[in-house]
């Protein structure tokens, strides 16, 4: 017979799941509505515009780079070692499984890392469905080679170049994707920047409440340091890149940031876990502290001296 503690767990995980696929629901909305959409022309230019006559270079940074290895192996490895170094010593029963205490800690940090993940890039995808002169790449004259009027005359045939234009057509014989002309549109604001900062201060916050021994101070600042400084080289790379302007990748910094921070202190509140127990303590003594799991009751490890004196 399932006891009360296995049903609880089983209400918590599917409940973590349905936020979860919710949130990821509402940014695949979003993907799929630029697919559904024409987006094609979507905001004018001018010709004179030098912001928008950059090079198209490859991403130093690829999606598949980003999102697999920054975004999901880096999390995954601090969350591992960290839980597995600081969690209190204990088990977790479930269906008459043993499980470390570590093991659910770090399920409970991976759960909020990615609802607050799928939060960030609804947020991200948001703008990039409104119209505005600026939302253009700075590599859109390079990838959409615009065919102006019904003459399809280039900038370089037009007699105004300070003419606001918005009747064009974009080539689609100059050795770019569809999906390439159509991305041009899209720049506002920077995704790679918000995703690298998003994890990069999710990390920092949780580091800092996490590891409070004095022992690991230095090392801390030290990880923490390099997560900024690996997402603001991402952002440095979207403008070298000539993918995005600055005020995108400004905007993505801060929106980034901003949903780590809120996923840390607020979204903590949804999830309550096993109590944190922070730096080098005797966890001997962590019986008065009531850690729980969702109101599931720890059995604390006990050595052979302490199974000795119970018997």
């Amino acid at each position: 017979m399932i006891n009360k503690d296995t049903l609880r767990l089983v209400y918590r995980i599917s409940r973590d799941l349905i936020l979860v696929a919710c949130a990821a629901a509402v940014y695949i909305g979003f993907k799929v509505a630029f697919n559904v959409f024409e987006f094609r022309n979507r905001t004018g230019f001018y010709c004179s515009d030098p912001d928008l006559w950059y090079p198209y270079k490859a991403s130093s940074v690829p999606t598949k780079v980003l999102l697999w290895y920054i975004c999901t192996l880096i999390p995954i490895g601090v969350f591992l070692v960290i839980e597995a170094k600081w969690s209190s010593g204990g088990i977790v029963r479930f269906f008459n499984f043993n499980f470390p205490i570590w093991i659910p800690a770090t399920y409970n940090r991976m759960v909020q890392y990615v609802l607050g993940f799928y939060l960030q890039m609804s947020f991200m995808l948001l703008p990039k469905f409104f119209d505005a002169p600026h939302f253009l790449r700075p590599h859109f004259m390079a990838v959409c080679q615009p065919l102006i009027g019904p003459q399809n005359v280039s900038c370089a045939e037009i007699t105004n170049p300070h003419q606001f234009i918005t009747d064009y057509e974009c080539r689609t014989d100059a050795g770019f994707t569809i999906s390439q002309i159509q991305n041009v549109y899209f720049t506002f604001p920077s995704g790679h920047t918000s995703c690298s900062f998003y994890t990069a201060v999710y990390l920092v916050v949780y580091l800092q409440n996490r590891v409070r021994a004095k022992s690991f101070r230095e090392l801390k600042l030290i990880l923490q340091f390099l997560l900024l400084i690996m997402a603001t080289s991402v952002g440095i790379t979207r403008l070298q890149d000539h993918h995005h302007h600055g005020v995108d990748v400004i905007f993505g910094a801060i929106l980034g940031s901003g949903i780590a921070i809120f996923a840390n202190l607020s979204l903590q509140k949804l999830f309550p876990t096993v109590r944190d127990v922070t730096g080098f303590t005797n966890h001997g003594s962590d019986d008065q502290n009531h850690n729980n799991f969702e109101g599931i009751d720890i059995q604390r490890q006990q050595n052979p001296q302490q199974q000795q004196r119970s018997k």
